[in-house]
């Protein structure tokens, strides 16, 4: 039979573990950032992609991305500069041909 109960607790656990890494994760870029969270676009490599008759798993397998990277791509999120230079080599572009600054509105 199994522990049911045991198993909630574990579950609970790892979402109270998760939790924690998101608020450090949100402290963390706080930080390096000064308090503002930079926004970026990543609009133009999706655009690139299809141009280039490439899947976004055909970039992953190229470049060597983790998938928890394309996610952040995919939600806009900032990442890695080591990140973007393997982008750019997978694919032959430059930085302003996969992203974008977008200033915050004020």
């Amino acid at each position: 039979m199994i522990n049911f109960l045991g198993i909630q607790s574990h579950i609970r656990a790892i979402v109270s573990c998760v939790a924690r890494l998101d608020v450090l994760k949100y402290l963390q870029s706080t930080l390096l950032w000064g308090g503002r969270h930079m926004a970026v676009s990543y609009n133009r490599l999706w655009k690139l992609l299809v141009d280039k008759k490439m899947s976004k798993a055909d970039l992953r397998r190229a470049a060597d991305l983790a998938p928890n990277t394309m996610t952040k791509l995919r939600r806009d999120e900032p990442v890695a500069m080591v990140v973007l230079e393997k982008i750019c080599g997978a694919i032959d572009a430059d930085f302003g041909d996969i992203m974008q600054y977008i200033p915050d509105q004020k």
